[in-house]
């Protein structure tokens, strides 16, 4: 409708905006290689080599060559952003180290045995033997035979580093010794095998009355001895001296002879009323002493009365 006078009408604008496309690029790559620090040269052959358009990410796939590993601080990447030109990315290994266990081998024996240096020969049925893998350290368990003792310089091993071949191991021995001693337990001189160790010395009084009947007196002294004898063969080493025994009597003591009337007493023949006190010793031999008695009376009889 027009108006009855002139109007001007202002309408608003605004830009308006456009998609412009960039113009394609080309693609730009990243190759990985491998240097071998150890040996200080490029490990040949696993170059790795990615494609792609420049600002965009992609995927990397790279794996550690065999025999290496990693040197110190270094990774591996699983994705690059493309660059703007083609790059080249090193990354330094180390050899790697591996355990190699050795090829089981067949086991060896050390074989311990018995030398008896005293009798100059082997002691039979004690050898001990130990089997095990060559260069393994295995428990040996030994005891010295019964009655022996090691012999000077030698020694019971606890423990054997196995040989790559089979030895025998010869331990030197001694027959052991032993002192008994008279009041040990057990020791009696009743006993055959401790009655060398005791000694009684007897002074044996007979008093032979005139009425034929006999009294007899024993006086004893007790010696005893220690002795020393081979465990082994069980025969004396050596024997202690004699002593006078525990409770014994020092000596054979006084003895005085019953005094009969009418009759005078005779100690082995000579006149005497005692049979005097004697010293002994373990070398002292046992003695009878005879007492005999005579008719005091002068009838011409002068034998003693037995």
């Amino acid at each position: 409708m027009m108006p009855n006078a002139n109007e001007t009408i202002t309408i608003n604008l605004v830009h308006a905006t456009k998609d412009i496309k960039p113009t394609p690029t080309e693609d730009t790559t990243v190759t990985y290689t491998f240097y071998d620090e150890t040996d200080k040269k490029p490990v040949e052959g696993h170059d790795v080599t990615v494609t792609g358009q420049p600002g965009t990410d992609q995927k990397v796939n790279l794996t550690t060559p065999e025999g290496y590993k990693l040197a110190e601080g270094q990774t591996l990447p699983t994705s690059v952003m493309m660059p703007n030109a083609n790059e080249t990315i090193t990354i330094n290994l180390v050899h790697a180290t591996k355990d190699i266990k050795p090829t089981p081998t067949e086991d060896t024996t050390v074989t311990y045995t018995f030398y008896d240096e005293t009798d100059k020969k082997p002691v039979e049925g004690h050898d001990v033997t130990v089997t095990g893998q060559p260069g393994t350290d295995q428990k040996v368990n030994l005891t010295t035979p019964e009655g022996y003792k090691l012999a000077e310089g030698q020694t019971l091993p606890t423990s054997v580093m196995m040989p790559n071949a089979n030895e025998t191991i010869t331990i030197n021995l001694v027959h052991a010794t032993k002192d008994i001693k008279p009041n040990d337990p057990g020791v009696n001189p009743s006993d055959p095998v401790y009655a060398d160790m005791f000694k009684t010395v007897t002074r044996t009084i007979k008093v032979n009355n005139p009425d034929r009947m006999v009294d007899t007196t024993t006086q004893q002294v007790n010696f005893n001895r220690t002795k020393t004898i081979d465990e082994v063969t069980d025969e004396v080493i050596s024997y202690g001296n004699w002593t006078l025994a525990t409770d014994s009597a020092k000596d054979w003591g006084q003895f005085n002879v019953p005094q009969l009337d009418g009759f005078i007493s005779y100690v082995d023949g000579n006149a005497a009323k005692e049979v005097a006190e004697e010293n002994v010793t373990a070398d002292t031999a046992d003695v009878t002493v005879e007492v005999t008695y005579k008719n005091s009376g002068n009838n011409g009889n002068n034998t003693p009365w037995r």
